[in-house]
């Protein structure tokens, strides 16, 4: 894990990035996907997943393989059109985010999979809005009204010293410093976690995974 943060690191991205990033690594989306934040194919989590067939959805405009959408409205989609939707990094810029799992629900086809991440501990970052940041059990409560089942919820960056590493590192320009930050902070929290679980309640991000009924 170490060598692909070293990675991530270099090239710029935050904690959260980096962990989100290597966490998908060896995901396999087959058959049809539409990608509902990533506005284009040149996200960088797609450095770490297989895909097959891909739409990309962008609020501003459309494009080879992109169609244009307002996700605060119903999706112009057919219902079970896809295998896979995918919702990384944005329920939070979305208000009438339980319209936005509905519709994914309803466009997947019977045992397709709605895979998101969302922040938690982490700073404003408005596109074109910032609203929200769920915990675990209230993205649950989202995901089971819109019906969907077999809901798997997963922390990403685990404990205070790596939230804290996550918040602060990014006033250090010297990137092998901030990978040091990284990695004393993640060893930290992996002793403390040892000694108490309240460290487990900090946590940068929530995955998840749901499968429609």
């Amino acid at each position: 894990m170490f060598l692909d943060l070293w990675k991530e690191c270099m090239i710029g991205k935050s904690l959260y990035r980096s962990m989100h990033n290597v966490s998908l690594r060896g995901l396999c989306l087959d058959g049809r996907t539409i990608d509902l934040g990533a506005k284009n194919g040149k996200s960088s989590y797609y450095r770490y997943i297989k895909v097959q067939d891909i739409t990309y959805v962008d609020y501003f405009e459309g494009g080879e393989n992109v169609i244009k959408l307002d996700l605060e409205r119903e999706l112009p989609i057919e219902n079970d059109s896809y295998d896979n939707v995918v919702l990384f990094n944005t329920l939070e810029h979305i208000s009438n985010y339980q319209l936005v799992i509905t519709e994914s629900q309803r466009i997947l086809r019977p045992s397709g999979k709605l895979y998101g991440v969302v922040p938690f501990l982490y700073p404003f970052h408005a596109d074109p809005h910032d609203f929200f940041r769920f915990t675990h059990e209230g993205l649950e409560k989202v995901l089971s009204s819109a019906s969907f089942d077999k809901i798997e919820i997963t922390q990403i960056g685990i404990g205070s010293f790596t939230c804290a590493a996550n918040l602060c590192s990014w006033a250090f320009k010297f990137k092998p410093l901030v990978f040091l930050i990284w990695f004393l902070a993640i060893q930290l929290d992996k002793m403390l976690n040892r000694v108490t679980s309240r460290n487990k309640s900090y946590y940068i991000a929530l995955a998840f995974v749901a499968t429609k009924f």
